[in-house]
């Protein structure tokens, strides 16, 4: 009976290994599956990120990542930089400078899929903002963005406020980009 209950716990322990290890193998396969799709994908994610705890609103002052008021309007005027709405969507129907998406930093997942296949160029200028000087969500879209792989991002400090308060061009309704 001992005997028994010795090649029944050995047999269980066998199938316990090999099972094991047919996990480990389609985990394996499973993730050079996906780094092989992220690798040929035209706007692939970086597989190696740097993440930091720094607080958001300093990048822009110390990364020399803002833009001024004149760097924002000659790049609007030329057509030089994607523009992004930090804002709620709300927000951005009401007013935005004309061809922004809106990319609205917390709900950015609903968002996303939209914005990498109009902006599928991770090294184009992309220029965020939101309300204003009091405003981070710019600085903090910016920084995602930066994470997400896009190497040339900035922040329009004045944002929408500054903007409006000079009277540059506005648009207001849905579309994205337009």
């Amino acid at each position: 009976m001992m005997k028994e209950d010795a090649e029944s716990s050995h047999a269980g322990i066998r199938g316990l290994t090999i099972a094991l290890a047919q996990a480990s193998g389609l985990l394996i396969l499973s993730a050079a599956v996906a780094l092989l799709f992220n690798h040929v994908r035209p706007n692939g994610l970086p597989v190696i990120t740097t993440v930091t705890n720094a607080p958001q609103q300093n990048m822009a002052a110390s990364g020399g990542m803002s833009v001024t008021l004149q760097e924002a309007i000659s790049l609007y005027k030329k057509g030089g930089a994607v523009f992004v709405d930090a804002r709620g969507p709300e927000a951005y129907r009401a007013g935005h400078i004309p061809g922004a998406f809106n990319l609205p930093f917390g709900r950015e997942d609903d968002f996303l899929e939209h914005f990498f296949k109009a902006v599928p160029d991770t090294k184009a200028l992309i220029v965020t903002y939101c309300d204003g000087n009091g405003c981070t969500l710019g600085e903090e879209l910016a920084g995602m963005l930066k994470g997400l792989g896009y190497e040339n991002v900035r922040v329009f400090e004045g944002g929408w406020a500054q903007w409006q308060k000079h009277k540059y061009p506005v648009k207001s309704g849905e579309k994205d980009g337009s």
